[in-house]
């Protein structure tokens, strides 16, 4: 089964059809069996398409059908992802920009998934503490 977590922007780029990424975000997606969506996420999906000047009716309606199709799993956060993303933020010596990918890159450790995003730098942060986390993993 190919399972992944979902950046914000591969979600924008398959919603937006005027957007240079949308067949190859929406193959993404369709390719996948099931999708980690972390609730921050579906957050700033909003943002994003509030910024697109989309109103209150169709934001409703975009985030309702992911949030409703089969292959979505929202992926809450119990304050242990917020507390992982502040605590890799200090280790990297980061300031709070980046706070949004760290909770997603928390997600992704917590259910050892790769990340699907268009943010290179996201994408190998995840493939070096995945790898760093098997090992660790399979010690205990």
């Amino acid at each position: 089964m190919s399972e992944a977590i979902i950046d914000t922007n591969v979600l924008i780029h398959a919603i937006v059809e005027e957007s240079s990424k949308h067949l190859e975000a929406r193959k993404l997606l369709d390719k996948l069996d099931l999708w980690y969506i972390p609730v921050i996420v579906l957050y700033e999906v909003v943002w994003v398409l509030r910024k697109l000047k989309l109103t209150v009716e169709q934001v409703e309606k975009i985030v309702d059908t992911i949030a409703k199709n089969p292959k979505a799993s929202i992926i809450a956060d119990d304050g242990s992802d917020t507390s992982q993303a502040l605590r890799i933020l200090i280790r990297e010596n980061l300031n709070l920009t980046q706070f949004n990918d760290k909770v997603i890159l928390s997600v992704a450790l917590r259910l050892a998934r790769p990340i699907k995003t268009y943010d290179d730098e996201l994408k190998q942060e995840t493939k070096n503490l995945l790898a760093e986390e098997s090992p660790r993993r399979l010690r205990q």
